[in-house]
């Protein structure tokens, strides 16, 4: 699971928020976070929302990957 930090501008709380979640997408004017469905890895109708934010109010977000079980799917460049 990743998550991000984001940074709001001035009409927010300055101190950034983290969020816990898989991915983010832009619905419309609105910013939302979302967590997969079981054995999922894309955003669909099984996901779940977990936070919505105005775009227009979020001034950066830094996303945060975990490690964990994702080595063994790295892709690897091999010169010939």
């Amino acid at each position: 699971m990743a998550s991000f930090t984001l940074t709001f501008a001035s009409s927010h709380p300055a101190d950034p928020v983290e969020i816990h979640c898989d991915a983010f997408a832009q619905e419309g004017p609105m910013l939302t976070f979302f967590n997969f469905g079981l054995d999922r890895d894309s955003i669909d109708s099984w996901s779940e929302r977990v936070a919505s934010f105005r775009t227009k109010d979020v001034r950066s977000i830094v996303s945060h990957q975990s490690i964990s079980g994702v080595l063994d799917r790295v892709p690897v460049l091999v010169a010939c």
